[in-house]
């Protein structure tokens, strides 16, 4: 259904756009200029993200005129006139600088990770519920100093241990099979 089809209607729309003119226009006219403020501040930060991803021949280049002129002042005006954009800041700059010094590169190390666990916490929670099987992961992770997080980690993923089979049970002996049948047929002889 098309607004035409209600004549009465359009006539409604005629006066209020005449009667109301005065307050949606100047609302437009707003509307429209933020949106092209919105537009700018993208395009900015659209060419502020780009210049903060340098390549790693600008990062040496910036690395190479900090170590001939010991200033960042000066590489931030080498760079803006070598590439007209906006430098890096001077923070970034002395931190590229340093890295390159330690480690005689600009470009990210080799990272192993997140750091493994330590046998010996291991072996300490093992022997931990190895002396008190019905210990809860809360009064293992006090009584040994570890985070409860690290224990129940630990219990799950090294000593494939779960809340329904934390128990360590010990072995069962020789004589343990006969002493268990005769337990079990006195039972059923009492239920008789």
């Amino acid at each position: 259904m098309s607004i035409n089809s209600f004549p009465a209607y359009k006539h409604l729309l005629q006066e209020n756009y005449v009667k109301y003119k005065h307050f949606f226009l100047p609302l437009f006219k707003l509307l429209s200029k933020i949106l092209c403020h919105v537009f700018i501040v993208m395009l900015q930060l659209h060419n502020l993200l780009v210049s903060k991803m340098a390549s790693m021949k600008e990062k040496a280049q910036r690395v190479l005129w900090c170590h001939e002129t010991k200033s960042p002042v000066s590489v931030q005006w080498k760079f803006r006139n070598e590439y007209a954009q906006p430098p890096p800041d001077v923070k970034i700059i002395n931190a590229w600088y340093s890295k390159f010094v330690e480690n005689v590169s600009v470009g990210e190390l080799n990272r192993s990770g997140r750091p493994s666990v330590c046998v010996e916490t291991v072996d300490a929670v093992r022997e931990a519920f190895q002396r008190t099987s019905g210990k809860s992961t809360y009064l293992a992770s006090n009584e040994l100093r570890v985070p409860k997080s690290k224990v129940v980690k630990i219990l799950h993923k090294r000593l494939k241990l779960y809340a329904y089979k934390v128990q360590i049970v010990q072995t069962l002996q020789p004589d343990e099979g006969p002493r268990r049948a005769s337990v079990a047929t006195e039972i059923l002889r009492r239920i008789d």
